[in-house]
């Protein structure tokens, strides 16, 4: 007969209260042993689990790889929201591309549509947007996205220098924490991919620039043209970008980018740096990021990003 109780036997064999708001059971005498055991495993595992947090904000829990072009607008073939998803499914892809579990089981028609969490109507027009432009394939074996864009592994050589690390856990993080109305701001993060510095991770005119006195910083006014936007609701724009937090080591929310404003001949400008536990980008498989002042704004140890 089960019962409630106010106190547990710990790992040490020690008896302890509990709280008031929680109830906890008395099995029989014969289950004692194994729920003794559980106990001890559950305490494991959440002490694991908080590990397991701190180790896949800082690191962004692995990453796939992200082929652009320098200096042009990234996935400039389908809608915003398709972008958001693509580059989320990116992150369940197999070094075949395909999409799949954790485990290796390839995902169906129906489990791409209940991960992405999207009604029959969206997910139709989903697949349709990112099939007629070649961003997803679908076969006998399962759904695919095409490795012009995106790939798992080692970086393919023939594209080494244009490529992004898109960090696994973060992009996941970002995306099921979004609304689906949402979807359409969180791609201009990844259709800025090709404007951001190698070492810095500030959007520039020149990307490639490691000397920091030679980075041209690109304004938002400048993003804003680039991307199409009326820079009249350049202010809008920014601040909808600031709304997208990520968490730090210590679990608080942060925004995932970072605004810096100066002035310049009387002119006001505004310059956006990117927190790089979302993506990194690398040239000739290099990665050479300033920690500089990005530790401070997101609160990146020395030495974190690799």
């Amino acid at each position: 007969m089960e019962e409630s109780i106010k106190a547990v036997v710990t790992a040490e064999d020690e008896v302890v209260p509990v709280d008031d708001s929680k109830v906890y059971k008395v099995y029989n005498k014969n289950e004692y042993e194994a729920r003794h055991n559980f106990g001890v495993k559950h305490f494991e595992l959440e002490k694991q689990d908080r590990q397991d947090f701190k180790s896949a904000v800082a690191d962004g829990g692995n990453y796939v790889w992200n082929y652009f072009i320098p200096q042009e607008k990234n996935f400039v073939d389908v809608i915003n929201s398709t972008v958001t998803r693509l580059v989320y499914l990116a992150t369940y892809i197999n070094k075949d591309n395909y999409i799949a579990y954790d485990n290796g089981r390839i995902m169906s028609r129906q489990q791409i549509q209940k991960l992405l969490k999207l009604d029959d109507r969206t997910f139709i027009r989903f697949l349709k947007d990112a099939k007629i432009n070649n961003y997803l394939l679908e076969d006998e074996v399962g759904f695919k996205l095409l490795n012009e864009k995106f790939g798992r592994g080692t970086m393919d050589k023939a594209k080494k220098q244009l490529a992004a690390k898109l960090f696994i856990y973060s992009v996941r993080f970002l995306y099921e924490n979004a609304t689906i109305s949402s979807h359409k701001t969180l791609a201009y993060l990844y259709m800025i991919i090709p404007y951001i510095n190698l070492k810095y991770n500030v959007l520039c005119e020149n990307p490639f620039e490691t000397d920091k006195t030679k980075v041209k910083k690109m304004t938002v006014t400048a993003l804003c043209e680039r991307l199409g936007l009326d820079v009249t609701h350049s202010t809008r724009f920014v601040n909808q970008l600031l709304k997208i937090q990520y968490p730090d080591i210590e679990g608080d929310r942060r925004s995932i980018l970072i605004s810096v404003k100066d002035s310049k001949n009387d002119e006001l400008r505004e310059f956006l740096c990117v927190n790089p536990r979302l993506y990194s980008v690398y040239a000739n498989k290099e990665k050479i990021i300033e920690i500089t002042g990005l530790s401070d704004a997101f609160l990146i140890e020395e030495g974190e990003i690799k």
